[in-house]
């Protein structure tokens, strides 16, 4: 049984009650749980939505199980009918969710229960194909997180219909809300056509799928900065955007990020060197073979004096100075330090404009903000060739357009 292997007997829980079917039955296997220490342990919160006219017998359920056994009851009264909702349900569920997550962690508790069971997870899971929604996980997890706090499932492994038959063989007392029969609600409609049978299939349907999801993100952990276009585009178009949506949360990007996600897919499909903006402390940089997430160039800057001939290694570059005349270094030390715009370089010739000098070089501009130059007493003496550093022709390697996370 879930209760025992998911809860602890040292351990307080706040409880989401309804007086329906599934949260009567949690609160009774709580009840064998706990026992005699059940008020310990154990406290309701109720969320009356005053949307139906037989919701004072809804309340009537919840009070009787709450003198019952003499437990503790957060009741929160709202009027969504004053509100221009759109989507009732997922105001609703939005709100008490929120709701639950405030009073546990003001009120000191360790995690939220809800009564969800079998038939929630094919239902969850037909919702989340229908919507084309990509989930990190299908269904419903037993453990999982509520607005950053803790959220247990003690029976999702039970039916609906065992806990129907369970309670009316014990003539146990419920709510049977008759919203429920309301079928112009989807997951009513998913709910009243689903056969046992059908519920058994999906349950083995969705392990098998989160099994692949599990390997798929495993798989993308090794590219948490970005990756190849080679790599990339061995995915399929679902997995892409399954990406584009792990690199936001590998950077915790939580604000807007749907609507992100999409802009990240489809400014991949485009082919050229550009960058799209993700906050104003990320960026998305795309080469001629590769793309990643960055702190924006432009906002970044570097500066470093090299005593020694030998290779170096920063934060954005590479280089080895053993023979400092290949960078027209006629001694050290040395200072390399990123391009500033109106930098001018000296030369035998004349003094050059550096950003002409790398536009003709053929620079990528989201690359011009960190590009090197090499200065002596002051003064730029040298901006390597570009062409020399693709084709490795001097010992430089720009490390800051592979990716690599800058702090």
């Amino acid at each position: 049984m879930s209760v025992e292997k998911l809860l602890s007997k040292e351990k307080k829980y706040l409880v989401a009650f309804s007086g329906g079917p599934d949260s009567v039955y949690l609160l009774l296997k709580l009840v064998s749980f706990f026992q005699e220490k059940l008020r310990d342990h154990i406290s309701l919160i109720y969320v009356n939505y005053h949307d139906s006219p037989f919701v004072k017998d809804e309340e009537d359920i919840v009070k009787y199980y709450q003198k019952k056994y003499e437990l503790s009851l957060y009741q929160f009264d709202v009027y969504p009918k004053r509100r221009k909702i759109s989507n009732f349900e997922e105001w609703a569920r939005d709100y008490r969710y929120h709701l639950f997550s405030k009073v546990g962690k003001k009120e000191g508790f360790d995690a939220v229960l809800t009564a969800h069971q079998k038939t929630d997870v094919v239902e969850t899971y037909l919702l989340q194909k229908e919507r084309g929604n990509l989930p990190l996980y299908y269904g419903l997890k037993e453990e999982t997180a509520l607005f950053s706090f803790p959220l247990i499932r003690p029976i999702l492994e039970v039916s609906k219909k065992e806990i129907i038959e369970e309670l009316q063989r014990e003539k146990i007392l419920f709510y049977d809300d008759i919203t429920n029969q309301d079928l112009t609600r989807k997951r009513n409609s998913l709910r009243v056509s689903m056969r046992e049978e059908e519920i058994s299939s999906y349950l083995s349907l969705i392990e098998q799928e989160n099994q692949k999801l599990c390997s798929l993100y495993q798989s993308f952990q090794e590219h948490q900065q970005g990756m190849t276009f080679s790599c990339y585009e061995s995915f399929s178009e679902e997995e892409k955007r399954r990406y584009c949506f792990y690199l936001l949360d590998c950077h915790r990007v939580k604000k807007g990020r749907e609507g992100i996600g999409k802009r990240m897919y489809d400014f991949l499909k485009r082919k050229a060197f550009l960058s799209l903006m993700i906050t104003p402390s990320l960026t998305l940089y795309k080469t001629e073979d590769s793309f990643f997430l960055s702190y924006p160039f432009e906002k970044l800057s570097y500066s470093y004096t090299f005593h020694q001939k030998k290779r170096y290694q920063t934060k954005y570059f590479t280089i080895d100075l053993s023979d400092p005349s290949q960078f027209n270094i006629k001694q050290l030390p040395v200072t390399i330090r990123n391009y500033h715009p109106k930098d001018q370089m000296e030369t035998k010739m004349k003094i050059k404009d550096v950003e002409e000098f790398l536009k003709r070089q053929g620079v990528p501009k989201i690359y011009q903000p960190l590009f090197p130059v090499i200065i002596e007493n002051d003064n730029i003496i040298a901006t390597p060739f570009y062409c020399d550093i693709k084709k490795k022709k001097i010992p430089l390697v720009l490390t800051y357009t592979d990716g690599v996370k800058k702090k």
